[in-house]
């Protein structure tokens, strides 16, 4: 499997349905795994999709220089990242702009998220 660019386009089945949609790499904020399917948030207007995909699968083939593992069940692209809000210890509010649907983090995945942004955020 080729590890893609931003710019590139991968087409992924839909979950459920016997369609498959393209999807340019630059337009997923976050993806988050659902065991053997992801729930992959999209810049508008695409929205929040779900995909008959494992998250193993966009390891592979997004590019780790833009996105980065936090935790064992989310990838997130860390320039797409608008605002970081700690909430508590145990709640992270990561924002990624108008019409992207915000991802909620627990301690974890916060810390490593706070670790790959050496501590600023």
């Amino acid at each position: 499997m080729t590890v893609l660019g931003l710019g590139d386009v991968v087409s992924v089945p839909l979950a459920g349905k016997t369609t498959s949609l393209a999807v340019t790499v630059g337009d997923i904020c976050w993806i988050e795994s659902l065991r053997n399917y992801t729930r992959v948030a999209l810049k508008p207007p695409a929205g929040l999709l779900f995909f008959r995909r494992r998250l193993s699968y966009w390891d592979k083939v997004v590019p780790t220089s833009a996105f980065a593992r936090v935790g064992r069940s989310y990838l997130v692209q860390v320039a797409a990242i608008e605002q970081i809000e700690w909430a508590s210890r145990t709640e992270t509010a990561v924002t990624f702009g108008e019409g992207v649907e915000p991802l909620a983090l627990g301690r974890l995945p916060a810390m490593r998220l706070r670790e790959i942004l050496g501590g600023h955020a």
